[in-house]
C-alpha cells in the first residue's frame, strides 16, 4: 500500500511522463515494460479489478486488435498499438484511484501555480474515480431493468450507458462548481492546521519506477534504433 503514500504532485508528473513516453516508444518490448510498471504500481496501491472489469478490458483490447486486422495492419504493429493503448488506458485510473483527496488539496495549496489552475487540476484528477463509480451504478441500474449488454450491441450500449454517463458528467461539473462557490473554497486559505505531505522514501522509489526507468527505456530504444 506504499503507493498511496506517494506525494500527489509526484503522481501527476509521473502520469504525464508515462503517457508521453508511451506515445514515443516504438518497440513492443519497451511498451510491455511500461505496462508491467503500471500494473505493478496498481497492485501495490491495493487496486484489485473485478472479473467483470477484467473481461471488459480484454474485450476492448481484442476488439481494437480485430479492427486493426480488418484494415490490414501488420501483427507487430497491432501488438505495439495494443500495448500503447494499455499504457494510455491504465495510467490515469491507476494513479488517480490511489490519491487521497485531502493530500491532493494540501499539495496543490502549497504549489506555486495559480488558484484557477490548481482547482482545475483538483477537479480533473478526481473526476476519473467519480466517472468510474457512476458507470458502475448505471450498469447496475441497466441490469436491474433487465438489459443485458453483450458485444455487438453498440446502439443499446450507447443509449443505456454512454448517454446517461454524459449527462451525469455534465451534472457533476455543475454541482462541483456550485459547491466550491457556496463554500468559498480557496487554495490560498487553509481550513486545516495539518501540515502538507512532504517528500519521503515512497516518493523516491515511485520516481525511480515511473520517471527514471521509463526514460532509460526510451533512451535505450533510441540508441538501438540509431546505433
Amino acid at each position: 500500500m506504499w503507493v498511496r503514500e506517494v506525494h500527489p504532485l509526484v503522481k501527476i508528473l509521473a502520469a504525464a511522463l508515462l503517457t508521453a513516453v508511451g506515445v514515443l516508444l516504438r518497440r513492443p518490448g519497451s511498451l510491455a515494460i511500461l505496462v508491467i510498471i503500471v500494473l505493478f504500481l496498481g497492485w501495490q496501491g491495493g487496486l484489485r479489478p473485478s472479473r467483470r472489469m477484467g473481461v471488459g478490458i480484454v474485450i476492448m483490447l481484442l476488439s481494437f486488435g480485430l479492427v486493426n486486422m480488418a484494415f490490414g495492419t501488420q501483427p507487430m504493429d497491432i501488438l505495439r498499438n495494443l500495448l500503447r493503448l494499455a499504457v494510455l488506458f491504465l495510467t490515469g485510473p491507476v494513479f488517480t484511484l490511489t490519491v487521497s483527496p485531502r493530500k491532493l488539496v494540501q499539495s496543490l495549496r502549497r504549489s506555486p501555480l495559480p488558484d484557477g489552475l490548481n482547482i482545475a487540476l483538483l477537479v480533473i484528477w478526481r473526476f476519473i474515480p467519480v466517472l468510474l463509480r457512476e458507470a458502475r451504478q448505471i450498469q447496475e441500474a441497466a441490469r436491474l431493468r433487465g438489459l443485458r449488454l453483450v458485444p455487438g450491441q453498440l446502439r443499446l450500449a450507447f443509449r443505456s450507458v454512454v448517454m446517461p454517463l454524459c449527462f451525469q458528467s455534465v451534472s457533476f461539473a455543475d454541482h462541483i462548481t456550485v459547491a466550491l462557490e457556496v463554500r468559498g473554497f480557496s487554495l490560498q486559505h487553509s481550513p486545516s492546521i495539518m501540515p502538507g505531505p512532504g517528500i519521503r522514501w515512497e516518493d523516491i522509489l515511485f520516481m525511480i519506477l515511473t520517471v527514471f526507468l521509463p526514460l532509460a527505456v526510451l533512451v535505450g530504444e533510441r540508441i538501438l534504433c540509431f546505433g
